[in-house]
């Protein structure tokens, strides 16, 4: 699905500040921001660290899901 997303699309996403789940690695909500965060060019991350965490996150190239690995 995350493929499909075109230019200006955004993705929202919940539980973005839960470390325990990452530590365990039953999640990988933390992990995977901080992989587009990199590409700064292709992708507009808001975090929201209240409570569980929410995040928002805009593609802002076409194809921008093919630059990562």
């Amino acid at each position: 699905m995350l493929k499909t997303a075109r230019k200006d699309s955004y993705v929202l996403l919940h539980d973005s500040n839960i470390y325990l789940r990452e530590m365990v690695r039953h999640a990988g909500v933390k992990r995977w921001l901080r992989q587009i965060s990199k590409h700064k060019e292709l992708f507009e991350i808001v975090d929201f660290p209240f409570s569980s965490g929410v995040a928002l996150v805009r593609v802002l190239r076409k194809n921008a899901w093919k630059h990562l690995v």
